[in-house]
């Protein structure tokens, strides 16, 4: 049970990174369209939604082999978080950048 919780973790860091990187490319729409930046993200659906998602992945995994479905979980958040902080880097270099031209 407790690799259960552990799982909705990694799917809410992925998540917390995810409203991060859309709350950039917000932004950067405003300042290309010569609006006030001031973009915000939407908590729902996603919040419940991918945490279910993680939880049913790792439920059906471990249904076909033991304990595989923790470790596609697991692996699936990991490779997002590191997808998701890469472009969250590059977002906010370019948000920076049109901030200092602004």
């Amino acid at each position: 049970m407790l690799i259960y919780l552990a799982i909705v973790l990694i799917s809410l860091v992925s998540c917390a990174i995810g409203f991060a990187c859309e709350i950039n490319d917000g932004n950067i729409r405003h300042l290309e369209n010569r609006r006030k930046p001031n973009a915000g993200a939407a908590l729902l659906p996603n919040i419940p939604l991918s945490q279910i998602f993680y939880v049913l992945v790792a439920w059906l995994g471990n249904k076909v082999y033991t304990n595989a479905g923790f470790m596609f979980a697991i692996a699936i958040g990991c490779i997002a978080i590191v997808a998701q902080v890469i472009s969250c880097r590059t977002s906010t270099a370019k948000l920076a950048q049109l901030l200092k031209n602004a």
